[in-house]
C-alpha cells in the first residue's frame, strides 16, 4: 500500500453509490417494508391500546403477553417466523392445505416481496407491543371528564375518539412512527433470519454490511451508513417539528 499516491476522495463514494444499480433496489426494499412496518403500527398498536385501556381483569396477563415479543432478540424473532413459513414443515403451509385453500406448497421464502412482507410482519411483531404501551400510557393520560361532558353533549363513540382521543395521543403516535421509522429503515437481522444475504431482498443496511465485510469496500460501506443516517434523520426532524406545534383543541 503506498497512502502517499491516495488523494482526497470528496464525493467519489457518493457517486459511485448513486451509479450503482444494487442502491436503488435496496432503497425500493426499504422502502416497501417501511410503508408496511408504519401502517401496521399505527393501527395496530392503537388498537391493542384501546383494547388494553378498557380490559381490567385481566391487564397484566395481557400486558405480559403484549410486550414478550418485544422482549425477544430481533434474530429470535426472524428464526421463529422462518419456521412458521418454512414451505414443507411450516405451519402456515400446513394450515392452508388442510383447510384446501391451497393445492400445492407456496415457496414464501423464496419470491423478493414475499421475504420482505414477512419480514416485515416481523418487525410489526416486535415493535407493535412497544407501540401499544406508548399510546396506552396517552391514552391513560386522557381525563374521563372529557369523555363525560362530550356524552352529555350527544357525542357518539367515534365523534369522541376523532375529536377527543385522535388528537391527545397524537404526540404519542408521533413518538410512535418516528421509533418505527428507524427501526425499518435499519433493517437487518429479520431479513437475514430468513433468508441469509440474498441480492433479491437486500436493505440498505445490508448493502452496507456487504460493501464492508464481504467486498471490503469501506469506502462505499461508510458512504452507505451516511446515507442510512440521513434517511433516519427525515422522520426524527417531522417529530421534531410536530411536537413543538403548539395546537390548542377546544
Amino acid at each position: 500500500l503506498k497512502p502517499q499516491e491516495k488523494g482526497f476522495v470528496f464525493l467519489d463514494n457518493f457517486i459511485s453509490i448513486v451509479h450503482s444499480p444494487k442502491i436503488w433496489l435496496s432503497l425500493s426494499n426499504t422502502f416497501f417494508v417501511l410503508v408496511l412496518v408504519l401502517a401496521g403500527t399505527i393501527i395496530l398498536g392503537t388498537i391493542f391500546a384501546l383494547t388494553l385501556n378498557r380490559t381490567s381483569k385481566i391487564e397484566g396477563f395481557l400486558l405480559a403477553v403484549t410486550i414478550l415479543p418485544w422482549a425477544l432478540p430481533p434474530v429470535v424473532n426472524g428464526i421463529l417466523w422462518r419456521g412458521i413459513f418454512h414451505p414443507k414443515f411450516g405451519i402456515i403451509n400446513k394450515l392452508l392445505l388442510s383447510i384446501g385453500f391451497i393445492k400445492t406448497e407456496i415457496q414464501w421464502l423464496t419470491e423478493p416481496y414475499l421475504v420482505l412482507t414477512i419480514a416485515a410482519l416481523v418487525v410489526l411483531w416486535r415493535v407493535v407491543p412497544l407501540a401499544a404501551m406508548i399510546i396506552l400510557s396517552a391514552l391513560r393520560a386522557i381525563p374521563n371528564e372529557l369523555y363525560e361532558s362530550a356524552q352529555m353533549d350527544g357525542c357518539n363513540s367515534w365523534s369522541a375518539f376523532r375529536f377527543i382521543t385522535l388528537p391527545i395521543i397524537s404526540p404519542a403516535m408521533a413518538i410512535v412512527l418516528t421509533l418505527t421509522s428507524v427501526s425499518a429503515i435499519n433493517l437487518f437481522d429479520e431479513v437475514v433470519s430468513l433468508t441469509g444475504f440474498s441480492v433479491q431482498t437486500e436493505t440498505v443496511l445490508i448493502e452496507a454490511y456487504t460493501r464492508m465485510f464481504t467486498y471490503l469496500n469501506f469506502g462505499e460501506g461508510s458512504g452507505f451508513i451516511v446515507l442510512i443516517m440521513l434517511i433516519s434523520a427525515i422522520p426524527t426532524y417531522f417529530y421534531i417539528k410536530f411536537v413543538n406545534k403548539q395546537v390548542e383543541y377546544i
